[in-house]
């Protein structure tokens, strides 16, 4: 949901979740990080920050993509902290943790998640929102760092067409309540590093909408700095 509504304000989407779309539930959600190489003198992020202020734009970081929500969660990270790092867009987050582990960047902005199952490889210095992750407990927050930031995240939200009966989208927000409180289901999660989050179609709604208040300044200064680059 982060990444369609990002996408939608900064990539132009033809699509507008609010009115096109229809909240059935909340089941996760994807929390982004920065990560460097294993190899990486850093053991904190402002050993990063600190590098980058000494060498403006020269320190890149790879993205998932223009305008992906962890595109924007490097940009807001930028604008927060005054840096002037370069951004290098791949086609996924896959890729952009392979230009670390290959160092052809200095760093990433990925979701925490996909570290797991590399850690001999990369290393997350912290992660973008104000609390742990409690399938990566051991990862500190910036907001424990001292580092200013923006929570800029994506919830993993289910929707159906608007025009969806309202009888079948409770039908799924049901099976979903069901299936996301199965201790099975937890165990693939935790496995996979995704944090499991249920919220009912109606919550989901609510707190979406209210994300999406937080953002719009964001979006705003994000466009603004696009257009000076132009």
């Amino acid at each position: 949901a982060g990444a369609m509504y990002f996408g939608s304000q900064l990539r132009g989407f033809p699509l507008d979740p609010n009115n096109d779309l229809v909240m059935v539930s909340q089941v996760g959600r994807l929390l982004p990080a920065l990560v460097v190489h294993k190899d990486s003198p850093h053991k904190e992020t402002k050993d990063l920050i600190a590098q980058i202020k000494a060498n403006p734009g020269k320190v890149r970081y790879s993205t998932p993509g223009r305008g992906s929500t962890w595109a924007t969660a490097g940009l807001a990270f930028n604008l927060r902290n005054d840096l002037d790092s370069k951004a290098v867009p791949f086609k996924g987050g896959s890729k952009a943790r392979a230009a670390v582990i290959g160092k052809q960047v200095d760093y990433t902005v990925i979701g925490l998640h996909l570290v797991r199952g590399f850690e001999d490889q990369i290393k997350p210095l912290g992660l973008i929102f104000p609390e742990r992750d409690a399938y990566n407990p051991d990862v500190p927050t910036l907001k424990e760092q001292g580092v200013a930031y923006t929570e800029v995240f994506t919830p993993m939200m289910i929707f159906a067409p608007a025009k969806t009966p309202p009888e079948r989208v409770k039908y799924l927000d049901d099976a979903l309540k069901k299936i996301t409180g199965d201790p099975e289901y937890d165990a693939k999660m935790r496995k996979a590093g995704l944090p499991a989050k249920y919220l009912n179609g109606k919550e989901g709604t609510e707190y979406y909408q209210r994300l999406q208040k937080e953002w719009a300044p964001l979006v705003v200064e994000l466009k603004k700095g696009l257009a000076k680059k132009k």
